[in-house]
């Protein structure tokens, strides 16, 4: 039986992230859970420095207290609060991310940089730790630095999208998940309808991980049903059709794209755990990309080809498509497994027998050894246009030192 404290806090905590209600409403059930935190943390004492026997679970409460502060944009007020929280309980690192994060928003770094964060906190695990710590160590590959424009808008859109994200996942407990929400989605994965080793749609009755870890070794490709939540997945959409504009023009008139975007590379550590689980191994996030495909008179789509180097492992989103009639815009997945190169090919498209068509709805993704498969979109309908966030893993043996275009010089001639 849940605790009635947690009851409470999920009756106030669920309108928040419902994504069938109205903003209003929401933005009104996250003011009234403010209230009732506020209330819940003043209610147990102020905590002292260095006390933990008189703080009790305050500095908990304070964290809470704070996040909600953030969802609501609130940053400074924020800070306040989980200032004193810090003050009772100098060593929750958790702390000091979400200060971190309001730092961000409000253009106001104090720490000159992670490396100095590693140095006050001797957080040389950092590599191995939860993906809630690694936002602030996990080092890029050489050559991706990401999308940051000297721009505060798109700062601030980041900010705002990925706190609601955090916040999501830190009150999973209170929500009733009290499992990991991101492994439990294993149980809504299959292999892609209409192709060799369809098992249709599990559920969490006859879900078997194992069996779905050894299905993909075999095929290479998993669809991940709802990898992000109806709530998760507005979030994301939302967030990429504001900052869509911000991106700037690339050689390829038919797409628009943006590699390791604040939110996309963010959304690549969180994964990785899920990632990891179905792989069978350790994994190290490589990066995100953006894409924007447009129906412009005479697109390409995205013709047949093998991955680079990098892309050992993908993940692709289905993030929006217009107009709303247009999708689930589906991606081809060929089964034959070819020859392995060290860098990406163009390819032959596969035969409609030795192909599978997948769709994918808001929210859906599909996981896949790109490198060994062939896989295409076909050219899009004139005015119509998809976006998709492809999120890439390489094995944990990777050498990270080096970025595509280094290796490929090395295996030019291969």
């Amino acid at each position: 039986m849940p605790f009635v404290g947690t009851t409470v806090a999920r009756r106030r905590l669920q309108p928040i992230f419902d994504a069938n209600l109205p903003a209003h409403e929401r933005e009104s059930a996250l003011a009234a859970a403010v209230e009732y935190y506020r209330g819940d943390a003043a209610r147990g004492g102020a905590p002292t420095t260095g006390d933990f026997a008189s703080a009790g679970v305050i500095p908990g409460k304070l964290i809470k207290l704070g996040m909600l502060l953030m969802m609501q944009r609130k940053y400074t007020a924020a800070m306040g609060v989980l200032k004193k929280a810090r003050a009772a309980d100098p060593w929750n690192f958790l702390t000091h991310q979400l200060i971190g994060y309001c730092l961000e928003a409000t253009l106001t770094p104090e720490w000159g940089s992670e490396v100095q964060l590693m140095a006050a906190f001797n957080t040389s695990w950092a590599i191995d730790a939860p993906w809630h710590l690694q936002d602030w160590f996990w080092l890029m590959p050489r050559g991706y630095d990401g999308f940051k424009p000297h721009r505060v808008d798109y700062t601030k859109a980041s900010m705002n999208a990925l706190v609601p994200l955090l916040v999501h996942h830190e009150f999973r407990s209170e929500l009733g998940h009290y499992a990991d929400p991101y492994l439990s989605v294993l149980s809504r994965s299959r292999a892609p309808g209409g192709g060799a080793g369809s098992t249709g749609v599990m559920d969490s009755k006859h879900a078997n991980p194992r069996a779905l870890v050894s299905r993909f070794a075999k095929q290479d490709v998993l669809v991940l049903r709802n990898l992000l939540s109806p709530w998760e997945m507005q979030t994301v959409r939302a967030h990429y059709k504001e900052v869509m504009h911000m991106i700037p023009p690339g050689g390829d008139r038919f797409v628009t794209s943006c590699t390791s975007d604040r939110l996309g590379y963010w959304l690549n550590m969180r994964l990785k755990p899920v990632i990891e689980t179905i792989a069978g191994q350790r994994m190290h996030p490589s990066y995100s990309y953006l894409v924007k495909y447009y129906g412009f008179e005479g697109n390409p789509g995205l013709k047949p080809h093998t991955d680079q180097v990098d892309n050992e492992y993908t993940v692709t989103i289905a993030v929006d498509w217009e107009p709303s009639e247009f999708g689930p815009v589906p991606i081809y997945f060929g089964h034959n497994r070819l020859k392995q190169r060290e860098q990406g090919a163009w390819q032959s498209e596969p035969k409609p027998h030795e192909r599978t068509k997948v769709d994918l709805h808001y929210g859906d993704a599909m996981l896949f050894r790109g490198r060994r498969h062939a896989h295409f979109r076909n050219a899009y309908p004139l005015g119509k246009n998809s976006t998709n966030l492809l999120i890439h893993f390489v094995k944990d043996s990777y050498p990270v030192h080096q970025n595509r275009w280094l290796h490929n010089q090395a295996h030019k001639n291969e």
